[in-house]
């Protein structure tokens, strides 16, 4: 049986990245705050930009979940600020054919890993209100909700519910 690899993308994978993106936006429509529309007029070098190190943001951990050659998991920390005492999770996506494998599980708990060596107090993240399975998994990790919740995008009748997780 092959191993289920979980690595960081490099901006060397951004075509690696474009498409797990734009497949995630496309089968998931409603878990995004954005659009495959949006996001497929995206250049090369905007998808590149996107993977540079510390080109939009204070630090960032892009990752992917792979077996051999097929992406089957997404999901990126950011720090905007280097005076931020939070980061976020986004992107967070699973393949349908890979979900309920621990997939989902190994890409939130490296992320937190990370977030919780920057020395960040918590992690955030926003979930589509009704996708109960992604609401269960963050909360077996620790995650609560906060806020009230807010339009999945203009325009959208769904919602999204924040999440945090304290981390020190």
């Amino acid at each position: 049986m092959t191993k289920i690899l979980v690595r960081q993308l490099l901006e060397e994978d951004w075509q690696i990245y474009r498409e797990i993106r734009l497949r995630s936006l496309k089968q998931d429509p409603d878990s995004f705050c954005s659009t495959h529309e949006t996001e497929s007029n995206c250049t090369d070098e905007q998808w590149k930009d996107r993977l540079r190190l510390g080109a939009r943001s204070f630090a960032s951990l892009p990752l992917i979940a792979q077996l051999g050659n097929e992406s089957l998991g997404l999901a990126c920390g950011v720090v905007h600020a280097a005076e931020d005492d939070a980061a976020q999770l986004y992107q967070m996506w699973v393949a349908p054919s890979s979900r309920g494998s621990g997939i989902g599980r190994r890409l939130v708990v490296e992320i937190v890993g990370w977030a919780a060596g920057l020395g960040v107090r918590t992690l955030n993240l926003g979930v589509t209100s009704g996708n109960t399975a992604a609401v269960r998994l963050y909360e077996s990790i620790g995650f609560v909700a906060v806020g009230e919740l807010q339009a999945l995008r203009a325009g959208s009748e769904l919602h999204v519910q924040n999440m945090t997780l304290r981390l020190k």
